[in-house]
Formats: structure tokens, sequence, C-alpha cells
């Protein structure tokens, strides 16, 4: 968990301070994470031989991705 959580969370906190002083950022900033999230889900195919590992890990990828792109969507509308 360490491994998607700090990262996600230094990114969101940079993403946070770029936000605040460039509103216009904040329709940007949400789907470049889906990108770079589903952009990332072929990756464990490559990293490891064993097809469920991959598949889930793939899938964390899409999840993480769409998780940022819903939260910071969400600010966005507000």
């Amino acid at each position: 968990m360490p491994a998607t959580f700090v990262p996600m969370g230094i990114v969101g906190a940079i993403a946070r301070a770029l936000t605040a002083s460039r509103p216009r950022l904040l329709r940007v900033v949400p789907v470049a994470g889906l990108v770079f999230g589903v952009a990332g889900a072929p990756v464990p195919f490559l990293a490891s031989s064993d097809l469920p590992t991959s598949l889930l890990l793939a899938s964390m990828h899409v999840v993480a991705g769409l998780a940022w792109f819903l939260a910071l969507r969400r600010d966005a509308v507000r």
C-alpha cells in the first residue's frame, strides 16, 4: 500500500499547490492522472510472468487513475 499511497500523496500535494495558484490547471490535472494510470496498466505484464499478478497490478493502475480523476474532477465541479 505505501508504494501507491505515498507517491499519490506527494503528487496530490503538488497538484493542490499548482491548482491553487493556477485554477485552470484543475481541468487538466484530473485527465493527466487518468492518462498516466491507464498508460501504466500494460507495464505489469512486462514486469511479471505470473498472469494473475499482472492482471491485478494492471487493474490497480486503472483504478488508481480513475480514483485520481474522479476525486479531482469533483473538486473542479465545486
